[in-house]
């Protein structure tokens, strides 16, 4: 069995209760404060918390006193943790629940060259990256695109018994499943992650660096940048196995200990818990840390770009990475490069089961999604990054051009980790150490620089080649396929599938949910 929960997952295991307000506010304010520069050296007193709480914009309230000493002592507890972490780790420490950060990322040597190396990929034209012909309108570009010379079943040759062979779908007997794509799948490499977790081995190609020499040019980058983010993955993983996206700050009775009745109107009237289940760190067992494994990595890079005539990016749908087929649980964000851009945010979300009808009737009414609340905000900057559980959905918020006159882009580096710990789908998953490059010039340029193929005459080598031309996908092909799998992920990883019977709560909601009165109280739970 899985050690992880998936977003996909018949029954996840992410969080069941709703936010009430005051934890909504805590939660708000406790990242807020956190992400202040100097945070461990200005947090001293109660008093001055509440003073900054007071003055914190955008205004967020806190009703009880109780509440400021209860954000204290927690602000308290991250303190003790973080200053813990930077005596090995400079940069690391936790964001909103279950997401980790590490500012500095990389050194300026190394952010160069990451940022030279993209720029070979942008210069590459649109009709060899199969990139539509309007690309240049386009907001978001996918310099390392996921969904381009995927494994497309009984199409994509992979290595089995000592010859190239094309696999068919291995998936659950159900043909409707939701969770699934029939299609293919994203290609993952394989990184083969040290002992002592200080350095990190790519053993076989990344999926479209298609140009010759782009392997000895971008492995040694993403080498180091993925070791830099390893104790940010340990951490995300720890919480998302030990019940880090579960954490309810606001507690309420568990069991009616007055009246039904007088319990219900009070519920109703606003009593919402006392806050009470503060921040603990994870628990971080070896045995699961990605240290001395070899882990499955699907790597992403994309770049958004601003102009006069596009000066504002918005995209309002909530995201989730990948399907069952990956069964990706954890993704790492690096933002390496940024100008003239605003503030660059992500919001996360979760799914919420079984909330009260009054609260899902406004969740619902305020959003226009049905039990979405919210977990929190990161703030993302360049040399920022991020590692959280795929469990959230994620949203990125809004940003604009800072000065309209001139153009402005974001640049991001992504990390997708299927999950380790699911043999099955580890079984099933096949990588580039066995898939051979479906891009004509990527095949040719790796069989050239083998040790054997590659001091072969050339008359011979050609043959070979010819022999092996079998396993190269067409771009048009290759397109096709890009949109099908697009199609086909869109509504899922938008926003997901449906867990719990969702259509008989819309009945419920847009029909006469009053039939169920405080009698049947016991029936939502």
């Amino acid at each position: 069995m899985p050690i992880y929960t998936h977003p996909l997952d018949g029954s996840p295991k992410f969080p069941t209760n709703y936010l009430s307000d005051t934890e909504a506010a805590l939660r708000t304010l406790s990242s807020r404060y956190r992400e202040q520069s100097n945070w461990t050296n200005t947090l001293t007193n109660s008093k001055d918390l509440a003073e900054w709480v007071k003055n914190s914009k955008p205004k967020v309230t806190l009703v009880r006193t109780s509440d400021v000493d209860f954000l204290f002592q927690e602000l308290v507890g991250y303190k003790k943790y973080v200053e813990k972490l930077e005596k090995t780790w400079k940069g690391l420490g936790p964001d909103v629940d279950a997401v980790w950060r590490m500012d500095g990322l990389l050194d300026k040597t190394w952010k160069k060259r990451l940022v030279d190396a993209a720029a070979t990929l942008a210069e590459v034209p649109n009709k060899n990256r199969g990139w539509p012909a309007n690309s240049p309108k386009e907001q978001i570009r996918d310099l390392l695109d996921p969904f381009m010379y995927a494994f497309v079943y009984n199409e994509t040759f992979a290595l089995k018994n000592g010859e190239f062979s094309q696999l068919p779908p291995r998936l659950p007997n159900e043909p409707d499943l939701e969770q699934y794509d029939h299609t293919g799948y994203w290609l993952p490499s394989e990184f083969i992650i040290s002992e002592q977790g200080t350095s990190t081995k790519i053993s076989s190609y990344i999926n479209n660096l298609t140009l010759p020499g782009q392997d000895v040019l971008f492995h040694p980058i993403l080498e180091k940048t993925f070791t830099q983010m390893l104790p940010l993955f340990d951490h995300a993983l720890a919480d998302l196995a030990g019940g880090g996206c579960l954490r309810n700050r606001s507690t309420r009775t568990a069991s009616y200990t007055i009246g039904e009745d007088d319990y219900i109107g009070d519920y109703y009237s606003g009593n919402e818990g006392q806050p009470g289940n503060a921040w603990t760190p994870p628990k971080m067992v070896a045995s699961r840390m990605l240290r001395g494994k070899t882990v499955k990595v699907i790597v992403r890079m994309l770049e958004v770009g601003l102009s006069p005539s596009n000066p504002i990016y918005q995209n309002p749908d909530p995201e989730i990475d990948g399907m069952a087929n990956e069964r990706i649980i954890a993704t790492g964000m690096y933002l390496y490069a940024q100008q003239n851009v605003t503030n660059v945010s992500i919001e996360f979300k979760h799914r919420d089961f079984y909330p009260d009808r009054e609260e899902m009737r406004r969740v619902r009414d305020s959003e226009g999604l049905l039990c979405r609340r919210d977990v929190g905000t990161t703030s993302m900057k360049e040399n920022r990054a991020i590692v959280f559980p795929n469990v959230y959905e994620r949203y990125i918020l809004p940003f604009k051009l800072q000065n309209k006159q001139r153009d402005g882009f974001v640049k991001i580096l992504c990390f997708h980790l299927c999950d380790p710990t699911d043999k099955e789908t580890n079984q099933k998953l096949q990588t580039t150490r066995t898939v051979p490059p479906q891009q004509p010039g990527q095949f040719e340029s790796m069989i050239r620089n083998t040790r054997r193929l590659g001091n072969l005459p050339e008359d011979v080598f050609q043959s070979i080649l010819g022999y092996c031309i079998g396993t190269i996908m067409p771009m048009k092909k290759a397109m096709e396929y890009k949109e099908t799998m697009v199609d086909d992920r869109g509504s899922t990883m938008l926003f997901g599938v449906n867990y719990d019977d969702d259509d008989k709560y819309d009945e419920i909601i847009e029909n006469d949910y009053d039939e169920y009165g405080d009698g049947d109280f016991d029936d939502w739970f």
